[in-house]
């Protein structure tokens, strides 16, 4: 069984409405899963604080799990709610052993690493300010976050060839984009597969994150 834990910030007023889609989207790919047992633990903006975790989740502490997390972030630290969620100088104990992939910006400068010192096998994220394609492209932006993880969960491969495929999936939807005379939409994925970052294993597989 894979313990994964879904943390967003629907209550963002700019990206709250793509942060919640991100999480159904993801939700309904690991629905869809077969040969797979699974627990899901779903962590709205009210409830993405420390004070929830310690309490609600405090059996993942020393098991290998799996967080996603959809919102803003800083070099530093994931925000949630107008607050932090997880931060650089707290205790990360918390997520030993646990395989980190989130959408938020920046965090993969200082966050990332972080995290990688405190035992996390692998952080999946980006290290610049990034931008999502809204309106009638939001589906592209949707797909572009999700594929790593999705590859990962749906494929017998390593957290790092899923990383590469997802790379391999911005380049395939910039190709497009060009295609269709649309540079700007191709310019925001181009700058998003150009800051994402891997740190940590690489040959992690998706049986390292199960339990009893």
């Amino acid at each position: 069984m894979i313990e994964i834990v879904v943390a967003y910030d629907e209550r963002d007023k700019k990206l709250g409405d793509y942060f919640e889609s991100c999480k159904n989207d993801l939700i309904a790919t690991i629905e869809q899963l077969g040969g797979i047992k699974n627990t899901i633990s779903e962590i709205p903006a009210k409830k993405c604080n420390r004070a929830y975790i310690d309490i609600a989740l405090k059996h993942l502490k020393e098991i290998s799990f799996l967080i996603i997390a959809y919102m803003h972030g800083t070099e530093s630290q994931l925000i949630a709610n107008n607050g932090a969620f997880v931060q650089v100088g707290d205790d990360n104990s918390f997520f030993k052993y646990s395989l980190f992939y989130t959408n938020s910006c920046l965090c993969g400068k200082l966050l990332g690493p972080d995290l990688i010192t405190h035992q996390c096998h692998t952080f999946i994220g980006f290290d610049e300010e990034i931008s999502a394609l809204l309106g009638d492209n939001k589906d592209i932006s949707i797909k572009c976050d999700n594929f790593g993880i999705t590859a990962f969960l749906t494929q017998d491969i390593t957290v790092f060839e899923a990383y590469d495929q997802m790379r391999t999936n911005y380049s395939q939807e910039i190709t497009k984009m060009l295609s269709l005379g649309d540079i700007l939409s191709a310019g925001v994925l181009v700058n998003a597969r150009e800051a994402l970052v891997f740190l940590g294993n690489k040959d992690l597989k998706k049986e390292g994150l199960f339990n009893e």
